[in-house]
């Protein structure tokens, strides 16, 4: 779709910010890769997100995500309390999001494949990334990032169930707890740290959302 037919997205990125060029080149990369989309870097705004001062900065970051069309978040450690703001109040206002998160590779990372459909089976299955995750059933193959990922994505099944409360707490909650659906302007999605991973993730996201033909956008 040429740019004749529809505005170019802008597209803001979340993530976390260092001063050791990491978190630099992923966002870079995936701005060099699409000429047709138009990029909100919030390391490159006025305020620090690494000084002494924080004035000004979350202003500025829900700016940069209220003027976008889409947010492309990368989650790669734990916290990152920022980001996961971030992607929450872009969804809140009915933006697009994509959630990229690091696959976890020799203790490193976030997500370690999934669990199979038998919720008592523990053991992983490699996934093929980039690969969308579905809801997950142990904690333990999301780290810290396990209520995020199925708050986005939906809860597994559990759906009318007695709503008695345990232990000493009174009542129980009214009417019947149903399934979590998700948040539909949010993709999860699992990615090794590679930039070939991340820019075949966004490239499918952006080709999905905007209708625009990333391949060919490719530089």
């Amino acid at each position: 779709m040429s740019n004749s037919e529809q505005p170019t997205p802008r597209i803001y990125t979340a993530g976390a910010i260092r001063d050791d060029g990491e978190y630099t080149n992923w966002r870079r990369s995936i701005e060099n890769g699409l000429e047709e989309l138009e990029f909100y870097h919030p390391e490159g705004f006025t305020h620090k997100h690494d000084g002494f001062r924080v004035n000004g900065a979350v202003s500025e970051d829900m700016a940069g995500i209220r003027a976008a069309d889409g947010v492309v978040a990368y989650i790669t450690e734990t916290p990152q309390t920022g980001t996961i703001t971030e992607i929450l109040h872009a969804v809140h206002n009915d933006t697009p999001t994509l959630v990229l998160v690091k696959e976890w590779e020799d203790g490193d990372g976030i997500v370690n494949g999934m669990v199979t459909g038998n919720e008592g089976d523990y053991e992983m299955q490699k996934l093929r990334y980039p690969a969308e995750i579905e809801p997950l059933s142990v904690r333990g193959h999301a780290r810290d990032y396990w209520f995020l990922i199925n708050y986005l994505v939906g809860d597994s099944n559990f759906e009318n169930v007695d709503t008695t409360m345990q232990g000493d707490v009174d009542g129980g909650l009214p009417g019947k707890i149903k399934k979590w659906p998700g948040i539909r302007e949010a993709t999860v999605m699992a990615v090794p740290n590679t930039q070939e991973n991340i820019n075949m993730a966004v490239r499918n996201w952006i080709e999905t959302e905007f209708g625009i033909d990333a391949a060919s956008a490719v530089i």
